[in-house]
């Protein structure tokens, strides 16, 4: 089913939570187009609930909206979220499994500095005293509630995180024709759900770019600014650090030289810390550092992200006037780099969701590892216990002298050491050389890994 891919973990996660005889609370957060709504409506099917969106209101409009949504009488002054979340019970049919409450969109609870947390927890309690089917509530947002902490009372306190769609979730929606084309079209486009039902499978990713990201009429054209403007006060700042890592990871000191006018490393941390809430930057440490450690390492999540501030931004100009189309071939080039530059994010998703197709297992924990004298952009440990570490080389055909650099970098690390088994694991388009092949079948230690494995199944078209 196209509408609805790549959520079968946290379809299960949620599933087992809202079963709990106790009550429980769900945050849902994403970023905006990631699927929220419809990620609740196929987890919540068979459960009596009812879903209401909260609306971008002041709060006591919040609650009127809700009071309406629950079937009560318009009143001079709303009812107060205690008096709400009570009369809750009584909207229900009481065929399903557990009556929950969903909140859609409750970011806009903060904004409006609503306090729900206090009723809402006070009526889970009460709920659980009075006994009957359990009762709980679902949060859904673009950002945590950090007011919402876990293991006070009775009431168990959840967060779920969705991000962006795998490859492999995402490949039915992706032009192209053969897995390396696929893979590049997941770069440009990402993994959204929002912007990939957009895209024509049947047309070249060419014409997907030119219709949806050069024509200034484009659904895509002023997507990425058009969050930042909708979310943020202050837009062209964040567009900056963007910017900045658009090209691929980067370190504190490169993020901070892309944000001109900001002369101390202390001003640039709450943007960073802004962006990571709202899903579009992740922040890495190495897997030997330990959890203080300053060695950090931060990347746009989204490949569609990192391609709009890396190669439309600086042409939006022409794209507005109307020149876009023709910069079709000026792209070229750097879709390759673009699509090297996103390409470990694959291999790091690969190894968490789908190694056990060519490997001992899948990754238990995964990441990169750097410092003095190393960079292995792909490494970790196995759910049974081995260690490995992973080599992407998308724009050079691997050679056999790769294998050898990166057994010096392995014993630069001591992450993995002293296991009994440490797979190298080299990832590339493919094919791969003869030379290659050969060495890499002398060594019980050493996988390769070619476009067509990370599409695996239904991806398996054209080499």
């Amino acid at each position: 089913m196209k509408e609805f891919r790549g959520r079968r973990r946290e379809l299960g996660l949620l599933r087992s939570l809202l079963d709990r005889p106790d009550p429980v609370l769900v945050q849902v957060v994403g970023p905006a187009g990631v699927g929220k709504t419809t990620f609740l409506r196929r987890a919540l099917t068979d459960y009596d609930y009812v879903h209401h969106v909260v609306p971008p209101l002041p709060e006591p409009g919040q609650r009127a909206t809700l009071a309406r949504d629950l079937g009560l009488e318009s009143q001079p002054e709303p009812p107060g979220w205690g008096a709400l979340f009570r009369h809750f019970d009584e909207t229900l049919t009481g065929r399903g499994r557990s009556r929950i409450l969903v909140l859609d969109d409750a970011q806009r609870l903060h904004q409006s500095r609503a306090r729900i947390v206090e009723p809402l927890t006070s009526w889970l309690e009460e709920c659980a005293a009075r006994g009957g089917p359990p009762r709980h509530a679902v949060l859904s947002g673009r950002v945590p509630d950090t007011s919402l902490s876990a293991g006070e009372g009775q009431v168990t306190v959840q967060s779920l995180e969705l991000g962006p769609l795998t490859l492999r979730a995402a490949l039915p929606f992706l032009p192209g024709t053969s897995a390396a084309e696929k893979i590049g079209a997941y770069a440009v486009f990402g993994g959204l759900p929002c912007r990939l039902r957009l895209l024509d499978p049947g047309a070249s990713l060419a014409t997907n770019v030119r219709h949806h990201l050069l024509d200034r009429d484009g659904r895509l054209a002023l997507d990425a600014i058009d969050v930042l403007e909708r979310e943020l006060q202050n837009p062209p700042r964040y567009v900056a650090m963007l910017s900045a890592l658009a090209p691929g990871e980067a370190d504190w000191a490169t993020v901070h030289a892309g944000v001109p006018g900001v002369t101390q490393g202390g001003q640039v941390a709450p943007y960073l810390r802004t962006l990571e809430r709202m899903g579009m930057v992740v922040v890495r440490r190495s897997l030997d550092a330990g959890p203080a450690s300053r060695n950090r390492r931060y990347q746009v999540v989204d490949g569609f992200d990192a391609f709009w501030f890396r190669f439309i931004l600086p042409r939006l100009g022409l794209i507005e006037l109307g020149s876009g189309p023709g910069l079709l071939a000026a792209l070229r080039e750097g879709l390759e780099a673009h699509t090297a530059s996103v390409f470990p994010s694959i291999c790091r998703q690969y190894m968490v969701h789908d190694a056990a197709e060519r490997l001992p297992a899948n990754a238990r924990e995964c990441g990169g590892l750097w410092g003095p004298g190393y960079d292995i952009p792909v490494a970790g440990l196995f759910t049974s216990g081995g260690a490995f570490y992973g080599i992407p080389a998308w724009s050079h055909p691997p050679t056999p002298a790769l294998l050898d650099d990166l057994d010096r970098q392995i014993r630069e690390t001591r992450y993995g050491f002293g296991r009994e088994q440490r797979i190298r694991v080299v990832f590339g388009a493919g094919p791969f050389s003869l030379d290659l092949e050969r060495r890499a079948a002398r060594r019980h230690d050493t996988v390769l890994i070619a476009a067509h494995d990370l599409v695996g199944g239904e991806g398996r078209l054209e080499s």
